[in-house]
């Protein structure tokens, strides 16, 4: 992790690993907190680049809010960004799979 930038403890990260479930030979995690949804705000705020959305293909500014993984270990970002729309920029905020954001710094 780079010198002053904030993310998940090293207790999250571990939670968030799967380490230690008991998957029972079936394949699927049995119910319990490493099954369930996860969100968190940690690092957030943080300036991000919002990239090639079905919706509004391109590259956008925008800012991180929170962060949720789903059951199935995949992870979204809450963001807003801002879009231009002719001739005025719109605000929108929705959940973004974590796959069309970039750091703003890379």
């Amino acid at each position: 992790m780079a010198p002053g930038r904030s993310g998940l403890t090293l207790a999250e990260r571990s939670a968030l690993s799967g380490a230690g479930t008991n998957w029972g030979g079936t394949g699927q995690p049995v119910p319990g907190p490493a099954a369930d949804t996860y969100r968190t705000s940690a690092g957030c705020p943080r300036h991000c680049w919002v990239t090639d959305l079905s919706n509004v293909p391109g590259r956008w500014p925008g800012l991180a809010l929170e962060w949720q993984r789903a059951a199935d270990r995949s992870w979204a970002c809450r963001v807003a960004y801002a879009i231009r729309d002719g001739d005025q920029v719109v605000l929108v905020e929705t959940w973004v799979p974590a796959r069309h954001l970039q750091p703003a710094d890379g």
